[in-house]
């Protein structure tokens, strides 16, 4: 009488014995091929020997098959963790895949992984779908320029505060990577205060010098102004009036809202729609939106409309709203379109895109609505 005829992972165990280059080739195939089949239902004792058998076959084979395997292997939760972190710290082309996206490798793997291998390994961890605080704490005191870029960029990663001042600190002199700081909204506040000073100098030099009628006392004003407002946290949030509201998201659904739009509701006095248009139009919310207004020196205005590319008689419109038609200094006026004609639109956005960020950092709830828009000013 004959026993049970072995099982396919058996005669594959009994394979594992050939020791020729071909056959582990062949066998690291095969073997893969079964685990793949169905990688969530093998017992834990057979995930073993596919770990035991696998790990050691992999380190006899060529690069490229090491390179199939771990990418065949990065998206399964189940994967044998033994080979997975042999993989991790494998050539860079072997361990990419399972960097970064590998469920299987631990918080504690990949701080090992940071403290032994280079920039590459250290880069794809970086670019993972998440990144714990421990672990960005790990790469932010290791890791170069590039590599913290990255960190920054990933809205994934998240830093404990530790984490989060020593990025800012080594963030200096990199605009790049100041940048990607600026725009994340999980920063502690102070922390973004820190690379909000910094880059505010960068900003400066950059407008002032796209032309010789502006000065960088300018420049710093209008950004003091915004950072001023922007911290403070404002206590009103005025609604405008439920039929503005209407009118406003009608064109919105039908994709009707633009400047032409905005202007009309401008000229007709029609301030609250006015309002709510400029908002939707300059990507920013409705409070954000009266602050810009407010400003009577049309600089904070001069920087949205130029980051929503309006055409230049659409802000001249605006500054005759905010600053009367009939009052208005004909020399302060041209230097105000100087400004709008001469910053860059890239700037401007980068401008907004700081007001945006420290408004998420000085908010710790949303405002409660207040005051109604009254109908003879706009703010």
């Amino acid at each position: 009488m004959t026993g049970p005829a072995p099982s396919k992972l058996e005669r594959l165990v009994h394979l594992a014995k050939e020791t020729s280059s071909e056959t582990r080739r062949d066998l690291l195939r095969q073997m893969t091929d079964v685990f793949m089949e169905s990688p969530e239902d093998h017992t834990e004792a057979e995930t073993e020997h596919f770990d035991t058998i696998l790990t050691q076959v992999a380190a006899d084979v060529e690069v490229a098959l090491r390179t199939e395997l771990a990418e065949r292997l990065a998206d399964v939760d189940a994967a044998p963790k033994g080979l997975i972190n042999q993989l991790a710290r494998d050539d860079f082309s072997v361990a990419e895949p399972v960097l970064s996206r590998s469920s299987v490798l631990s918080d504690d793997d990949l701080v090992d992984i940071v403290r032994e291998r280079g920039m590459e390994h250290m880069n794809a961890i970086a670019t993972r779908p998440t990144v714990s605080p421990a672990v960005s704490d790990e790469i932010v005191e290791r890791g170069d320029m590039g590599v913290l870029r990255s960190l920054a960029g990933n809205d994934g990663a998240r830093f404990s505060q530790h984490g989060a001042v020593r990025i800012a600190d080594r963030s200096v002199g990199d605009e790049q990577l100041q940048n990607a700081l600026v725009s994340r909204a999980d920063l502690p506040t102070e922390v973004v205060e820190k690379v909000y000073t910094q880059i505010s100098e960068t900003v400066r030099r950059e407008v002032a010098a796209s032309s010789d009628s502006l000065t960088p006392g300018m420049i710093d004003r209008l950004i003091a102004q915004s950072k001023e407002a922007i911290v403070k946290s404002a206590k009103a949030d005025p609604l405008a009036d439920a039929g503005a509201q209407r009118a406003i998201q009608n064109h919105i659904a039908a994709r009707t809202l633009n400047e032409p739009v905005m202007v009309t509701y401008l000229e007709r006095r029609m301030l609250p729609e006015f309002l709510l248009a400029f908002a939707h139009l300059v990507g920013v919310d409705k409070e954000t939106a009266q602050r810009i207004l407010r400003d009577r020196s049309c600089e904070a205005a001069a920087v949205a409309c130029r980051a929503a590319q309006f055409e230049t008689t659409t802000f001249n419109a605006i500054m005759d709203l905010l600053g009367g038609a009939s009052n208005r200094d004909v020399r302060q006026a041209r230097k105000m379109l100087s400004l709008y004609d001469q910053i860059t639109v890239e700037t401007a956005q980068r401008v907004m895109r700081f007001w945006k960020v420290r408004k998420q950092s000085a908010d710790p709830a949303p405002a409660k609505p207040a005051v109604r828009l009254r109908k003879t000013a706009v703010a």
